[in-house]
Order: structure tokens, then C-alpha cells, then sequence
């Protein structure tokens, strides 16, 4: 007897303390765990929460202008909560109360949504354990087959021998109705057998239906499903074009020649003030995503595994959360000296930073995968 999933996979198997596991489902052949990412911008600092252009004025001659940053996630539902409550308190809409906003949270909250910010991410991994390899082959191929051609060219390992390859096949031949006869009484049977041509009709009609919808699909988007390999593991995915590339690589509009002008004095932007350039990045020309792959007997599936590939590297730009420079721009008027202190982000990237990013996923998923080898 090998070990069981609940077993393999300890409840302290994560190797970053930038996820968190959530909750498992366990069942003898299967296990689901929900991971939550920790939403870094839960501790960005006051100075980079400002809007671009906000200041303040610090003397007649001293002000501070803040330049803020280019957030990626935001706060989730706290900060829909707090957008509602202060228009609960203002009593700008007589329908929305404190008390319906608080009722609205505790409803969240008892549905196990995240109102606090401290997430940003909830995804799901499923391992499914099989009895064989060639069993588990079937299913992984399953994700390939089912939308592309439907129910009857499913694959049914172990009936090689009987000259059955699929589900189309197995339903069609005598070895079918064999099996229903010993398993069923005579009256069922009678009532199996009555039906048994309507069904394959109707196996046949909706497999027909999926392959013209794949086809339409594909000439559409480019949508393909094909084998290969992620991590070293067999695995199926899916492809499509990316409408980013497409519009990234549509005829730009001639820009205008007209340049903007600095503001006026004692806090004004002058055009030598300027944030970092960002890199520029090139989209990909298409979208692919892994839907499932294969160790041993275990096929592992689950919205994270195919949402790994929309994940950015982490070397990605971005600003930092908790650092930020300083400018000093100073202007002489009439015989007064006029001083203005831009606080500017500070260029920094994904990973740094704490966001979710593709090497971090596939750091999980590659820990996953090594406690399945055991």
C-alpha cells in the first residue's frame, strides 16, 4: 500500500511564505487544495498612496508634491466596503445604510470571500490519483479529446484486446451490451437495450456539435489543443492569440508635436522632474495555458495550474511599495526663493515587491510535483 495524499502532501509543504494554504478537500482518490496569495499592497506606505499631482504646502515658499504610484491589484473587496460605507455615512443614497453594508460583509464573509485585503489571489490545485498509468493517461488525454471531438472518442485503456478503443466503439459493440446484460435484470436490460440506439444518436449528434464548435473556434482565435510537456511531465494544453499582441502590433496614431508645459511656481512641475522610464514590454503573440499534467498514476489539474502561464516573470516592472526618492526643485520669482519636494516611485519589480509571479507559481507547483515522485 503507498502512502495516502493527505500523507504526501504535509500540511507545511508551501516554500513560500507568500502563499498560504487555505483548506484541502480530501477524498480516497482525490485531493483539492485552496491557496490564497498575500496582497503586498496591503503595507504600502502613505507617501506612494497619493494621487499624481497631490501636494501640500509646507511655508510660503515650501511645498511637497506627490507623484504616487501605478498600483496592480488595489485591495480587493476592502476597498469596495470602504467606498460603500462612506457613501452608507453621507446619506447620498437613501438605500444603502451602515447596517445593509455591514449585513452585505457578513454574507462575504460567511461565503469565505477575503474582505480584509490581505489577499489577492485564491486558486485551486487538484491531484487526482489513479489506479495505473495508463488510467491516468486516459484522463490527462481527456482534457485534449473532450472539447475537441466530443464523448465518443474519449479512450478506454484495457479493452485493446476486445478491439475497443473509445467510447464511440465500446457502445457499438457486443461487448457492451455484455457487460449491461450481467450486470442488470432482464426487465432492465430490455429497457437498456430499447434505448440504447436513441443514446448513441444522441453521443454521436453532441460529439458532432463540439468538433464544429472547436473548428469555428479555431479559425476564430486560433484556439489549438496539443500534448507536450510542462515542468518535465506529460501534459496537455491549450493556445490561442493573444488580442494584446494584436493590438500592441496594430499601425500607431502619428503623435502630436504640441509638448505640455510646466505648472506655475512654489510646487510646480518642471519638465526635468520625471519619474524612472519603464521597460517596455513586448506581449507575447499567444496565450497558453497548461490544463493538466501527468506524474505516474497522479494527474494534476486546477485553475492555478492554468492560470500559471497569465502570470507574470518576476523580474516584471514595477513601483516599489515602501521606498520612494526625493527631488528638490527650487525656482527664483521676484526675489523670493520658491522650494518644491517631488516625492517620485522608485522603479522596482514584481518579485521584490511580493507580487505573485511566475517562477514563485512554478516554485509551488515544482514542490507539489517532487511529493507526488515519492
Amino acid at each position: 500500500m503507498g502512502k495516502s495524499l493527505a500523507q504526501l502532501i504535509p500540511k507545511n509543504w508551501l516554500p513560500t511564505k507568500n502563499w498560504e494554504e487555505i483548506s484541502r478537500a480530501l477524498s480516497e482518490s482525490n485531493i483539492a487544495i485552496r491557496l490564497r496569495h498575500l496582497n503586498p499592497e496591503i503595507h504600502i506606505i502613505p507617501e506612494l498612496t497619493k494621487g499624481a499631482g497631490q501636494g501640500k504646502s509646507v511655508s510660503e515658499t515650501e511645498s511637497i508634491v506627490y507623484h504616487g504610484i501605478a498600483t496592480r491589484k488595489g485591495l480587493g473587496m476592502k476597498d469596495f466596503f470602504t467606498v460603500m460605507t462612506s457613501l452608507a455615512e453621507s446619506g447620498l443614497a437613501s438605500s444603502v445604510t451602515p447596517a445593509s453594508i455591514q449585513n452585505l460583509k457578513n454574507q462575504y464573509q460567511k461565503a469565505d470571500v477575503d474582505v480584509s485585503g490581505k489577499y489577492d489571489l485564491d486558486v485551486v490545485v487538484v491531484i487526482t490519483k489513479f489506479p495505473n498509468e495508463k488510467l491516468a493517461e486516459a484522463q490527462l488525454l481527456s482534457f485534449q479529446v473532450l472539447p475537441t471531438q466530443g464523448l465518443t472518442a474519449m479512450p478506454i485503456p484495457g479493452l485493446e484486446n476486445a478491439g475497443i478503443k473509445n467510447f464511440g466503439e465500446l457502445f457499438k459493440s457486443d461487448y457492451y451490451k455484455s457487460a449491461m446484460k450481467s450486470s442488470l435484470s432482464e426487465e432492465q436490460f430490455k429497457r437498456f437495450e430499447k434505448g440504447l440506439p436513441k443514446m448513441k444518436e444522441e453521443m454521436e449528434k453532441v460529439s458532432k456539435q463540439v468538433k464544429e464548435q472547436y473548428q469555428k473556434s479555431k479559425a476564430e482565435s486560433g484556439v489549438q489543443y496539443h500534448q507536450g510537456k510542462y515542468l518535465g511531465f506529460p501534459a496537455v494544453f491549450i493556445q490561442a492569440n493573444n488580442p494584446e499582441f494584436k493590438r500592441y502590433s496594430a499601425p500607431k496614431p502619428v503623435k502630436s508635436s504640441v509638448q505640455a508645459t510646466g505648472m506655475g511656481k512654489g510646487g510646480g512641475f518642471k519638465s526635468y522632474v520625471k519619474l524612472s522610464p519603464r521597460p517596455k514590454v513586448i506581449p507575447s503573440k499567444y496565450v497558453k495555458m497548461c490544463l493538466g499534467l501527468r506524474v505516474g498514476n497522479f494527474v494534476v489539474s486546477g485553475n492555478m495550474l492554468y492560470t500559471i502561464s497569465s502570470f507574470p516573470p518576476g523580474n516584471t516592472f514595477c513601483h516599489s511599495l515602501t521606498k520612494f526618492q526625493t527631488k528638490i526643485e527650487t525656482e527664483r520669482i521676484e526675489e523670493r526663493t520658491y522650494r518644491t519636494t517631488h516625492i517620485l516611485p522608485v522603479n522596482s519589480t514584481l518579485a521584490r515587491e511580493g507580487y505573485s509571479n511566475r517562477e514563485e507559481a512554478e516554485k509551488i507547483l515544482n514542490k507539489l510535483l517532487t511529493l507526488l515522485k515519492r
